[in-house]
């Protein structure tokens, strides 16, 4: 599955996907997500709010992988 942000107020660009592919202990997910934000801010900050964006995009797929 691959996906693209359309659009949105505090990011220019979200470019993820995601892969599952059978092992012999189950589904092994690969998750891959980058984002570009549109708010001006020093480098140090901009990365840790994308950052932030990313491990709260990883979580709600764990979340949402584990309930199913």
């Amino acid at each position: 599955m691959v996906w693209d942000l359309v659009s949105g107020q505090m990011q220019k660009a979200q470019h993820g996907s995601s892969t599952l592919d059978p092992s012999s202990e189950g589904t092994e997910v690969t998750y891959s997500l980058s984002v570009d934000l549109s708010i001006p801010m020093l480098g140090m900050l901009k990365r840790k709010a994308e950052r932030v964006i990313m491990d709260t995009a990883l979580k709600e797929l764990k979340k949402r992988v584990e309930s199913a």
